[in-house]
């Protein structure tokens, strides 16, 4: 049985109910989930604004380097400025070319000791075209162009420059070189064939180098540069006489003399004479015109090689230490042309 309570027009209100209390106590726990959501949802965009303000704030107290220094000069009383630190000591980052160059110069260097010397004569130029002049590591790389080339020239290496001629019917090793741009000496030379020999036989098998042979001087540099065709292909340093006056431009070398007597002033100097400034060759240039108005000079050896790399007080032209000369002797032909830069 019921038990009995509070009515109202037949219907029971009050602890005892059924009906409408249920109906009330569902709907208040529905409303407190909903503010209980947004109560934390709340929370945290609070915790989020609060997080994001403090960085902003920490990052516009941080002091810059030149408010420190600021700071630091009012405290200690001076007004002075501190002075400037010059850019070239201050630390940067390899350019990529640059970087890519010193790997380059790095792998010659690895090509080198594998005798591939072709490879590492290209290695070479392809740093020597990106390191700048006064950058330490071109002239390394012309140290690698140097070493490479003359490898090849000696025969211990082929290029692809280099080829196997089959001797003909009154071929001489003047005329073989003659033919592909070079000396007798050249050939000898590539063939490991002395000097002192002339003899040769038809079909006899030699390797020849075709060189398209010029040169290029550079009175600033102090530096003379045989280039085949566009390529460099060794680099030797030069001494310049103060009278040398012959106009930049191009010439042709016309002449090729060993051990040349100097005449100067109605004197004369013997090959060997210390006083003899033309060392033990020369090449004589002249202006590659018609018309002749640049003033010839000579490429000579020295007997001072304490020279080479500066101005010379005195007579002279261009000179280069002996056995450069007696190398550069040895591979190019009259006729090539020769351009005086700057």
């Amino acid at each position: 049985m019921p038990k009995p309570g509070i009515t109202y027009k037949g219907k029971s209100i009050g602890a005892s109910g059924k009906g409408g209390s249920k109906k009330k106590n569902g709907e208040s726990a529905g409303s407190s989930r909903w503010l209980w959501f947004f109560a934390v949802v709340l929370i945290v965009a609070a915790i989020a604004f609060a997080g994001y303000w403090f960085t902003r704030r920490q990052t516009v107290l941080i002091p810059t380097t030149q408010e420190v220094s600021e700071t630091m000069r009012r405290l200690t009383g001076t007004g002075e400025e501190e002075p400037a630190v010059p850019a070239s000591n201050l630390p940067v980052s390899i350019p990529e070319d640059q970087g890519i160059a010193i790997k380059t110069l790095a792998n010659g260097e690895k090509l080198f000791a594998m005798k591939r010397y072709s490879a590492a004569r290209d290695h070479a130029r392809r740093a020597i075209g990106i390191f700048k002049y006064a950058d330490p590591n071109w002239q390394k790389s012309v140290e690698l162009l140097n070493k490479a080339s003359t490898r090849i020239l000696n025969g211990d290496g082929n290029s692809p420059e280099t080829f196997v001629y089959t001797v003909q019917r009154g071929d001489t090793f003047t005329r073989i070189g003659a033919k592909f741009g070079t000396t007798a000496e050249a050939v000898q030379r590539i063939n490991k064939i002395s000097i002192a020999r002339s003899d040769l036989k038809i079909g006899q098998e030699l390797t020849v180098y075709h060189g398209k042979w010029n040169l290029k001087i550079s009175n600033a540099r102090k530096k003379l540069f045989l280039y085949d065709g566009q390529n460099l292909f060794k680099v030797y340093p030069i001494g310049v006489a103060m009278e040398f006056n012959s106009a930049q431009g191009l010439y042709k070398l016309t002449s090729k003399v060993k051990y040349p007597i100097w005449k100067y002033k109605e004197s004369s100097y013997n090959p060997g004479d210390p006083l003899n400034i033309l060392g033990s060759r020369y090449l004589g240039c002249e202006d590659a015109a018609d018309y002749k108005i640049k003033q010839p000079f000579l490429i000579h050896g020295t007997n001072r090689a304490e020279n080479i790399g500066k101005t010379i007080a005195g007579p002279g032209f261009i000179s280069m230490r002996n056995e450069d000369i007696n190398e550069l002797f040895s591979i190019i032909p009259n006729g090539i042309e020769v351009e005086v830069i700057r």
